[in-house]
């Protein structure tokens, strides 16, 4: 299975020059197999980009892969997040959690970035392919060489002092833009240059109810502002997987505890999910189904749920497809 995610602003000719390369580079595959299983794949992702000018402006998501049938199935998606670098995989199955979890914004999901740079402070959401600026501070922190008059350490009293405050400052701003929508937020990525990213975690209890969706990894990045926050982005990519398994989990332990105490609220399977959407009724849809949670986005929050943990097993037991209920449905 062979899968290939290019920005929008990748060029076609070399796409397909890099895949011609990974043809002539899969000639060292030692199972026979396996080596004209990839080649037949990359040959159809090659005929696939012949007559493409431009990829969309968000990306876009090519899988190539032999089907049990022996026939080939080729797809290219646009992406509904942007695709911030080129990823090329060969494996087993095809690689759709960067897909997945671009549904999942796309459906209402925001992640924040929290961009610290000493000379000041932005916080961004990016929602689907929409970047937004939440808020900003600006500060003039003093240099690390006193000024006339000025101890030594006296002078890095105060720089500590002005630090301190600088850093108080932000995380209130963080807490007050975030905090009303908290509950679109799958997770806040601090990032910044220095230490100052890492001494901002002093001040976590300033953050209110958005501290539990700092994410644990701290990203470092060169710039401020809007640059560095599509720095931090194209590093997050690799962590987002772990963060929508670990919120996949949660989301199943609520459902689990539902079942026992209040199974009234639940329904299951695509005509009785269906039938609660035409009523109204549906708070929150789980679905390993990314198509089906595109198509009833609007008006829920929607799960999308990878079926690869132990605790999702019970979705995909009954079908892939339920739903929480605001209350009962009448039979």
């Amino acid at each position: 299975m062979v899968t290939l995610y290019l920005p929008g602003g990748a060029n076609v000719a070399e796409a397909r020059v890099f895949l011609r390369a990974e043809m002539d580079q899969s000639n060292n595959i030692k199972s026979k197999t396996t080596r004209t299983c990839v080649q037949d794949a990359l040959r159809s992702l090659i005929r696939l980009l012949k007559d493409v000018i431009k990829f969309p402006d968000n990306g876009v998501a090519l899988f190539a892969g032999v089907t049990r049938e022996n026939g080939m199935m080729t797809h290219a998606i646009a992406s509904p997040v942007r695709v911030c670098r080129k990823l090329y995989v060969c494996g087993k199955r095809f690689q759709t959690d960067l897909l997945r979890s671009g549904i999942k914004q796309s459906a209402g999901q925001s992640i924040a970035y929290v961009i610290l740079d000493g000379n000041s402070c932005h916080v961004f959401s990016i929602t689907g392919p929409t970047e937004k600026l939440l808020w900003h501070k600006d500060v003039d922190l003093d240099g690390d060489t006193s000024r006339g008059g000025q101890s030594q350490a006296r002078h890095a009293r105060n720089r500590d002092i002005q630090r301190d405050n600088y850093l108080k400052i932000s995380a209130e701003g963080v807490r007050r833009v975030l905090e009303p929508h908290v509950g679109n937020l799958l997770t806040v990525f601090l990032a910044g240059s220095g230490d100052l990213k890492r001494q901002f975690t002093k001040h976590h209890d300033l953050l209110g109810d958005v501290k539990g969706k700092v994410n644990a990894r701290v990203l470092t990045v060169s710039k401020g502002g809007l640059a560095g926050m599509r720095e931090a982005h194209a590093q997050a990519d690799r962590f987002l997987d772990a963060t929508v398994l670990k919120e996949e989990a949660s989301t199943i332990g609520r459902f689990k505890r539902l079942m026992e105490e209040d199974p009234g609220r639940l329904t299951f399977g695509r005509g009785e999910v269906d039938r609660a959407f035409e009523e109204g009724l549906v708070e929150e849809l789980l679905t390993t189904d990314p198509a089906y949670a595109e198509e009833k986005a609007a008006g829920c929050k929607v799960h999308i749920v990878s079926g690869r943990t132990p605790e999702s097993q019970v979705l995909v037991g009954i079908g892939g497809v339920a739903a929480i209920l605001w209350y009962a449905m009448e039979v």
